[in-house]
């Protein structure tokens, strides 16, 4: 496995996945889900406003970007859940973090993410 670390925005960076994050109970995204909703047309926006993307812990909804994930922009757009803000913790990003990479490992030979729960999570 290669790590590598990259500033940027996660939606400029070639990848197979791009793997963001969604609080329960959050309706407008911000930050890199707010970036990767842009680069999706608000698609996150509306499977919010569905019931589709709740922010549950854990839980995963995985996009189509129709990128090629070598040129510019991730193939796919992973969205992971946090749970709750007020039981985020350490455990919540472990939780989510496995889940993600439960989800992508099978179909994706490269991954980018961000740390999850940095931005309004503290």
């Amino acid at each position: 496995m290669r790590i590598d670390t990259t500033p940027g925005n996660i939606v400029d960076i070639a990848s197979d996945v791009a793997i963001v994050n969604l609080f329960d109970g959050v309706s407008t995204p911000a930050g890199a889900t707010g970036a990767a909703n842009q680069h999706l047309g608000e698609l996150i926006s509306q499977l919010i406003d569905d019931g589709e993307i709740s922010g549950k812990l854990g839980g995963t909804t995985l996009l189509h970007a129709y990128g090629d994930g070598s040129t510019g922009g991730p193939k796919r757009v992973l969205v992971v859940g946090l749970g709750k803000p007020d039981s985020f913790d350490l455990g919540a990003i472990r939780t989510a973090s496995a889940a993600a990479i439960h989800r992508v490992k099978r179909l994706a030979r490269t991954a980018t993410t961000i740390v999850h729960g940095a931005g309004i999570g503290g």
